[in-house]
């Protein structure tokens, strides 16, 4: 298989990482690279439910998790702001979650 008019995204003449992927202060922010991956059909239901409950896309809830979790595991001493603001997110959605009035979501 040519892959020849995929770029690298490391050009490795001057070790610049070109994926597009920048630091956006707002979640709902702009982005113009799609970055795609597998999930389970329960999976796609449970994120989706999540997405219901805290009112933003599956696109946006992903992309504030996967961003999070990614800049924790770059930093190099301050990996565990990453992790305590991913622990106040997850808290924040349950929170949503069990106040959401969405017929969807089941309260317990």
């Amino acid at each position: 298989m040519d892959r020849s008019h995929h770029p690298n995204p490391v050009d490795s003449a001057n070790s610049r990482i070109r994926t597009g992927r920048r630091k956006a202060v707002d979640m709902d922010a702009p982005r113009d690279k799609t970055v795609c991956f597998m999930v389970s059909e329960t999976e796609k239901n449970q994120i989706d439910l999540v997405g219901v409950g805290i009112k933003r896309t599956r696109s946006a809830l992903l992309t504030r998790i996967v961003s999070t979790f990614v800049d924790g595991v770059m930093a190099e001493d301050e990996w565990q702001a990453h992790a305590d603001e991913l622990s106040a997110f997850m808290h924040e959605c349950r929170e949503a979650m069990s106040e959401s009035n969405h017929p969807l979501i089941k309260r317990k």
